[in-house]
């Protein structure tokens, strides 16, 4: 899911919100091997920080007995390691290919709170998302209770 945070002025909504959307559709939210870099090199600093925190790797154990998923499964709770080679993995290409295979404006919500003209809004929205659909259909993933042994690890 994306939440995207816009304060903007009567005025200038629409223009900056035509703007954020028409670069969403375009790029994903990552338009160059360099900008990737840096998001990756942040997460990969965060998952080494928590790697040294007891607390961070006593939840990520417990989360894995509680709910154990099979590896290449998004719901899994990987391990640091796994988590990082997943994250040195990725290229633009693949961000580009997924984006391109489940991004739409399908599926979603919007809300406004503020001076704004609700009408001219939702027309605006329509025309922005409504022609813009994913090529995989929308499906959530379901969720399953896990009959799991006790343990003293």
């Amino acid at each position: 899911m994306s939440v995207i945070g816009l304060a903007r002025s009567r005025a200038d909504l629409r223009d900056r919100l035509d703007a954020l959307v028409v670069g969403e559709k375009k790029s994903g939210g990552f338009a160059t091997a360099k900008e990737l870099e840096v998001v990756r090199q942040e997460q990969i600093s965060e998952i080494e920080e928590a790697r040294q925190d007891p607390a961070q790797l006593a939840f990520r154990r417990l989360e894995q007995l509680r709910s154990p998923w099979p590896k290449d499964d998004p719901r899994a709770t990987k391990s640091p390691a796994d988590e990082i080679a997943a994250l040195k993995a990725v290229s633009v290409a693949d961000l580009a290919a997924y984006h391109k295979q489940f991004w739409g404006g399908g599926h979603g919500e919007v809300t406004a709170v503020g001076d704004f003209d609700a009408d001219a809004l939702a027309t605006q929205l329509t025309s922005l998302f409504g022609p813009w659909s994913a090529k995989a259909p929308y499906a959530r993933m379901v969720d399953q209770a896990w009959k799991v042994a006790a343990t003293s690890e």
